[in-house]
């Protein structure tokens, strides 16, 4: 006799279970996809642990176990390991999420004409600010300018009338601001800018009434601030803007009262003239940024009312660009790129 046996759509067919480990995770409502469809949310710690199963799939069949939504109170972030492929005839064990909790983000301002700096905490979010308790905190004379290091754990701030930078240390809990030791710390006359590199190793002060930079090395374990040799370096007449290239080796410095843009090359915090320096630029420039690129350079002509472009930015011998000169608003006085 012969058999026959029949398979009906309804019968469930033979799946791989999509398994394995989930650490780190303290927030709400983690949610994870599998080829783009939810399979299920995680929350709080006790949903840590081995052997978990994040989905389904049928055997032989291709999966991707992706992050659908991060979690939430607190903002985390995951990411997954070993999480796409091709299921064969038995459960997938090797897939591992892993959450870390997104640091705290602070905004600080400084306010020129209370002489103190405000503290604001920011929701992941939503953006919103919330006054950090014990804000504002003071500062010196004039603060005019402010920089964080990257790091995040240091904050600066130019005092124009006093000649100092005072320096803090953040607390990465509440935000909260405290003087560092030896704070402040005197630089030349009317320091109105201040930039520090990307390595956290020093910063970058422009003297506007005197003509020069002051440059310091940044103590990475205090924060504390102490002169470079040869500090402060000659720029040009009534600097208000500088600007440091994203690998550090040259700083540009944009010369209000002469119409020129000094380009200083960087080393270890000693700063020469590059060959040519200072270039013309417009009329009154008062602001100077470089491009990610590390190609351009921007200018912005206060009192001529336009934009100036240079190209070189990364080598520091300026030559104009592009349009060269656009026209703007009246009176540009800051610039930004991305």
């Amino acid at each position: 006799t012969t058999e026959i046996y029949t398979l009906s759509l309804h019968d469930a067919l033979p799946i791989s279970s999509l398994k394995g480990t989930l650490t780190g995770l303290v927030g709400t409502n983690l949610v994870l996809a599998n080829n783009s469809l939810a399979e299920g949310s995680f929350s709080g710690p006790q949903a840590n642990g081995t052997n978990l199963t994040f989905g389904n799939v049928n055997f032989n069949s291709a999966y991707d176990i992706t992050v659908q939504s991060q979690p939430t109170d607190p903002a985390q972030i995951c990411l997954v390991e070993n999480g796409t492929g091709m299921a064969a005839n038995s459960d997938i064990t090797n897939i591992a999420v892993t959450c870390t909790t997104t640091p705290p983000r602070y905004v600080y301002v400084a306010n020129r004409g209370s002489n103190d700096v405000s503290c604001y905490t920011v929701d992941p979010a939503t953006g919103k600010l919330t006054q950090i308790v014990g804000s504002p905190f003071a500062s010196g004379n004039q603060p005019v300018a402010i920089a964080a290091d990257p790091t995040g754990a240091h904050v600066y701030v130019a005092n124009q009338l006093d000649a100092t930078v005072s320096g803090y240390t953040i607390d990465r809990g509440t935000g909260a601001l405290a003087p560092l030791s030896g704070s402040p710390f005197p630089t030349g006359l009317g320091p109105n800018a201040l930039t520090i590199d990307a390595t956290g190793q020093n910063i970058f002060v422009a003297n506007s009434s005197d003509g020069t930079v002051s440059v310091y090395a940044i103590d990475s374990a205090t924060g504390a601030l102490s002169a470079v040799d040869g500090s402060p370096f000659a720029a040009g007449p009534a600097p208000s803007s500088i600007a440091l290239d994203p690998f550090g080796n040259v700083l540009l410095v944009a010369n209000r009262s002469a119409g020129t843009v000094s380009a200083l090359r960087n080393s270890q915090g000693a700063l020469s003239a590059v060959n040519g320096s200072p270039f013309a630029a417009g009329n009154g420039p008062s602001g100077v940024t470089i491009d990610p690129s590390d190609r351009y350079a921007f200018i912005s002509d206060a009192l001529s009312n336009s934009l100036s472009e240079f190209g070189g930015a990364g080598s520091g011998v300026l030559a104009p660009s592009g349009s060269e000169q656009v026209s703007t608003g009246i009176a540009p006085t800051a610039v930004a790129v991305v």
